[in-house]
C-alpha cells in the first residue's frame, strides 16, 4: 500500500479557514462594547481562578501521597496531572509541567529530538529554557540564536542566517515560522544552511483547514502573522525541503495523557530534497 501523503496525514486542530478570514476582516471594525469587554475579562479571571484552585488541589493530593499518573519526559517530574494552562478565551487541562514549565508542544518536541538522535552542529532558534536539558548532549554542538532574545550565542534573523551553506547538521525551530514576515525566505535559508544529510525539527501550530495569512502581527495571537494548515507541506516543498511528521496521535490515548500531549499536534521533520539523513 502506498504511503499516505504528509499533507493528508498531518493532524490539525480543525479551525475553519473561512471563520478565521471573517475574523481578520472584522478586526478593523469598532471595538467591543464596554459590557462585552467586561464579560470577557470576567470569564478570563474565572478561568484563572479555576486553574489556580485545581493546581492547589492537585499539589495537596500529590503531597499526601496519591499516586501520580503523568510524567514529564523533559524533567522527569511525576504527578497526578499537569497543571492547567489559561489563554485568551480558553483553558487546557493537563498542560504545564510544574517541574520545568514545559507545555504540550515542548514535550512532543523533546520526544522528536530523542527519536531523531541529533548530533553534530545544532542550530537552535528561539531557545526555550525548559528544553535545554533535552539538547544537553556531548554529541551536539548547540548554537542558540534569536533576533532579540538576551543570552543567546548569536543574534540573528531566521530570514538571514549568518552561516555558510551546508554547515548545520540539525535545526531545531519551535513556534517561530508563524511569526516571521516572510516564511518562504526563512524556509529557503533553513535549506541553505542545512547539511546534505541534515534534518530540521520544526514545530508550528497546525490550526486550520488551510493556511490563512493575516497580513499583520496579530496581537491577539502572540504576534502570529498567519495560521497554518496542512498545506504548509507545500511551502516546505517550494523551498526544496521534504517533510515527514512526528505526530502525537501516533502515541496511544493512554500515553498521550501520561505525557500530556495534544492528539492533533505534530513536529515537522524536514530534510533537503536532494540529501539524506545525517542525524
Amino acid at each position: 500500500m502506498a504511503a499516505q501523503p504528509v499533507e493528508d496525514a498531518l493532524p490539525t486542530f480543525g479551525l475553519d479557514a473561512d471563520v478565521i478570514r471573517r475574523g481578520i476582516a472584522a478586526a478593523g471594525q469598532p471595538a467591543p462594547s464596554t459590557g462585552e469587554r467586561l464579560r470577557r475579562r470576567v470569564r478570563h479571571e474565572l478561568r484563572n481562578v479555576f486553574a489556580g484552585v485545581l493546581g492547589r488541589l492537585l499539589r495537596a493530593a500529590e503531597l499526601a501521597g496519591v499516586r501520580g499518573r503523568v510524567r514529564c519526559v523533559i524533567c522527569e517530574w511525576k504527578g497526578l496531572e499537569f497543571r492547567p494552562l489559561v489563554g485568551p478565551g480558553w483553558m487546557q487541562r493537563n498542560a504545564r509541567c510544574p517541574g520545568c514549565g514545559a507545555v504540550q508542544r515542548q514535550r512532543l518536541l523533546a520526544f522528536a529530538v530523542s527519536a531523531n538522535r541529533l548530533a553534530g552542529r545544532v542550530l537552535w532558534v528561539a531557545p526555550e529554557e525548559c528544553l535545554r536539558r533535552t539538547l544537553d548532549n556531548s554529541d551536539m554542538e548547540v548554537i542558540t540564536a534569536d533576533l532579540s532574545m538576551p543570552g543567546v550565542d548569536i543574534q540573528a534573523d531566521i530570514e538571514r542566517l549568518p552561516f555558510h551553506s551546508g554547515t548545520v547538521a540539525c535545526l531545531v525551530i519551535s513556534d517561530v515560522l508563524e511569526h516571521v514576515v516572510d516564511d518562504q525566505r526563512a524556509l529557503q535559508e533553513m535549506r541553505r544552511v542545512l547539511a546534505d544529510r541534515g534534518v530540521a525539527l520544526v514545530h508550528v501550530p497546525i490550526l486550520t483547514t488551510e493556511t490563512v495569512e493575516y497580513g499583520f502581527a496579530n496581537e491577539g495571537e502572540w504576534g502570529h502573522r498567519r495560521a497554518y494548515g496542512p498545506d504548509i507541506v507545500r511551502r516546505f516543498g517550494d523551498a526544496s525541503l521534504e517533510l515527514s511528521a512526528y505526530r502525537a496521535d501516533q502515541f496511544s490515548r493512554r500515553d498521550q495523557r501520561r505525557h500530556g500531549l495534544l492528539d492533533w499536534d505534530a513536529v515537522l521533520v524536514a530534510t533537503r530534497a536532494d540529501g539524506e539523513r545525517e542525524c
